[in-house]
């Protein structure tokens, strides 16, 4: 009998071993499965994407400067704007010329980010979620927000993603980080610092990413770890950026423009609206857009939305619950709190909903600035999760799979959208480009100007046989405008339009061409329209502007920087450092008297403060006489510049009614803004050659001379 009761637990451990094993092998052939079908969703979204979704200005960008790198550049920002180190070029670069010029040549290294992101995301969740109690956590980051699969695999959001894997790749090492110091923890603080100095320099709003994770870094070691890691975390750091810091200091403006921030009561005003009730919901995959970020959403699901903000809302406030009592408990054991790395991800999600209200660029449709927010909400549900009773586990774990499905079925709901016939040129911005690019080839176009978001696309899709520009830096007013010159300097240049593009359509351009009265040919192309063999009938002949070392200028406000009105140079400007005033002038002068015909106020430095209305007077032989009077302020939408328009300056042309004679001009507010200061880049004076008088007939005594105010142009 005694041996038959000590036989007993030997078989029910038997069976328990079994059962255990049993259960293993299930649980491991689930997950198997589970990682197929996210593996194949992901092919879905990136399949769907290349068939559907043309490549993009941003995605040509960073192919065009990957070329531009392996010959020998080193670029410190994107091209065309002023933030943003091109990462993603460089690590292109190696392979650029051995990918095709199509939608794979430009997100190959997307589709491998992608995959990085996921191992790294189910790295961090394999060691931060205690057994047993994982799932919740894996099955969101399988099966994340339609939002999330589009910008990481549909379409190649331009250092988004490379700099997502250097987040996670140091919140992973972060983790790892032994609780004393030594020389193996300060090799991995040394890594962190430079990885999120360096993903830091390629997006700066992974910064809510990055402060969490240097945080823990430091920490891990209690507060002698401090000391001991803070300087090779700060060697690292300064490491990774920089190329930031480069950018700053030789190219002055560089980041500024992207630094914007709002004033705390404006900020705070967005919480609700468009924060949490709109902004948030979309991003996590409750109807989201159709197309990074615009506003055509996709209609599906959009009655979720006020739900998943209340879930999200209520598991980020019980994540941050938990990781206070966790920190909280070890300070009153009288321990140094040890951040185990669940941290990273609730600091972050707050750091990121306090930088979206704070941030001038940030709007409600902006919902990449949301994204390491949306990156955190599997590990928030899993802080809740790990730490809930049987009850509330029960219920997170059925709200899971509420959005898992949701996530799923709104993923294959934006495929389908991604399919219509018009959603490329309609949402995206991206029409058919191929019959534009033949006509131009069969003519012998190899220069070309678009708006921003075809310039590039054309540039790329013709592996640069076909050089764009952009007709003005459209984005970010001032800033260097990629191949311009050499654009300029073509004899033959097309415009390429249409209506699908965000700044200069072809409706525009036809009003400015009637304005200025130009004239050309057009030709419709599908949704392109190209306008080529410009002409300017009414443009007078022999006329020519004076060379601005002849003249010299005054002014009756600051008559010290007059001269910066004639030195010829549009990048510097004369103000007059106060408010408007009726009766304050300009004046130019020149030695002779010559035959005005045109005068030409150039604001491309500084085009803000501009009077409502000026006379101008020219000094003759009879002293000064009025020639225009009371002229409204109004810029010119472009020059005709050579043999085509240029929007390259900011002026206005006061064209004479009839060319008069004489060697000065006052330029004078005849209308005065007050608000304003008065502000003048250049002062430019056009004349016109004289016609010698005709001679009268033989015997006549007499002369037809002309009056030495008229003059008519010599044929």
């Amino acid at each position: 009998m005694g041996n038959r009761t000590r036989a007993i637990p030997t078989m029910n451990n038997s069976i328990f071993t079994r059962c255990s094993r049993r259960g293993a092998a299930i649980a491991g052939l689930a997950l198997c499965v589970l990682l197929l079908a996210a593996v194949g969703i992901r092919f879905a979204v990136a399949k769907a994407g290349l068939d559907h979704l043309p490549v993009t200005t941003d995605e040509a960008i960073v192919v065009l400067m990957a070329k531009q790198i392996l010959q020998g550049e080193l670029p410190l920002v994107a091209m065309a704007q002023p933030y943003q180190f091109p990462l993603e070029s460089y690590l292109m670069a190696p392979f650029v010329e051995l990918m095709p010029r199509n939608a794979f040549g430009a997100r190959f290294l997307s589709f491998i980010a992608g995959g990085l992101t996921l191992a790294l995301l189910m790295g961090i969740a394999w060691k931060l979620a205690p057994e047993g109690r994982r799932w919740p956590m894996i099955a969101l980051i399988l099966f994340p927000s339609a939002y999330l699969l589009m910008i990481q695999l549909g379409y190649s959001l331009p250092h988004n993603n490379s700099s997502l894997v250097m987040c996670l790749a140091s919140a992973l090492l972060a983790t790892a980080i032994p609780t004393r110091p030594s020389l193996r923890s300060a090799g991995l603080v040394l890594l962190i610092g430079a990885l999120c100095g360096l993903a830091f320099t390629n997006n700066m709003v992974v910064l809510s990413l990055i402060l969490p994770i240097g945080i823990v870094a430091l920490t891990r070691a209690g507060c002698k770890g401090i000391f001991a890691h803070l300087p090779p975390y700060a060697l690292g750091l300064g490491l990774g950026l920089i190329p930031y810091l480069a950018g700053m200091y030789l190219l002055p403006g560089a980041q500024a423009a992207v630094a914007g921030t709002r004033a705390l009561s404006e900020g705070l005003s967005r919480i609700w609206s468009p924060t949490l009730s709109f902004t948030l919901p979309r991003g996590m995959g409750v109807d989201p857009t159709t197309f990074p970020d615009t506003t055509n959403l996709l209609g599906f699901g959009e009655g979720f939305a006020l739900a998943m903000t209340v879930f999200f809302c209520l598991v980020l406030l019980g994540a941050t619950a938990c990781s206070i009592w966790k920190i909280g408990s070890q300070v009153f054991r009288g321990t140094w709190p040890v951040l185990g790395g669940a941290e990273i991800f609730v600091g972050t999600a707050w750091l990121t909903l306090a930088a979206f209200l704070m941030s001038s660029r940030a709007h409600g449709h902006s919902f990449r600035y949301l994204f390491p927010l949306l990156f955190t909400f599997p590990f928030l549900v899993g802080i809740v999760y790990a730490n809930a009773g049987k009850w509330l586990r029960h219920a997170l774990g059925t709200a899971v799979v509420l959005v898992v499905v949701l996530n799923v079925a709104t993923t294959f709901a934006l495929i389908n959208a991604w399919k219509e016939p018009e959603h490329a040129a309609r949402v995206a911005g991206t029409p058919d480009l191929d019959p534009a690019l033949a006509y131009l080839r069969d003519n012998g176009f190899e220069h070309c100007i678009a708006s921003h978001w075809m310039a590039y696309r054309v540039t790329f899709l013709t592996d640069k046989q076909i050089i764009c520009a952009q007709p003005m830096n459209e984005r970010f007013p001032g800033w260097p405008i990629p191949f311009k010159d050499e654009v300029d300097q073509a004899k033959r240049v097309a415009f390429v339009l249409t209506e699908r593009a965000r700044f200069l359509t072809p409706s525009v351009f036809e009003q400015h061409m009637e304005q200025m009265r130009v004239t050309a040919q057009r030709v419709e192309l599908g949704d392109v329209i190209v306008y080529h063999d410009f002409s300017l009938p009414q443009a007078p002949p022999r006329e020519q502007r004076l060379d601005p070392g002849l003249l010299t200028a005054t002014a009756l406000h600051q008559p010290e920087n007059a001269r910066f009105l004639v030195d010829g140079d549009a990048t510097t400007r004369w103000g007059n450092r106060r408010s408007q005033e009726r009766g304050e002038w300009v004046q130019v002068e020149w030695t002779g008297d010559h035959f005005l015909s045109n005068i030409v106020l150039d604001y491309t430095c500084y085009h803000h403060d501009r009077a409502r209305a000026l006379n101008f007077s020219v000094r003759t032989n009879q002293g000064w006489t009025m020639v225009k009077e009371t002229v409204p302020d109004a810029l010119q939408p472009f020059v005709f510049a050579g043999n085509r328009p240029d929007y390259g300056r900011i002026v206005q042309g006061y064209r004479l009614d009839k060319v008069i004679s004489g060697d000065a001009v006052r330029i004078e507010i005849a209308d005065p803004n007050s608000a304003r200061n008065w502000n003048i880049c250049q002062v430019e004076i056009h004349v016109a050659s004289p016609v010698a008088p005709p001679v009268a007939p033989s015997g006549t005594g007499e002369t037809d001379i002309p009056d030495r105010g008229q003059y008519r142009f010599e044929p």
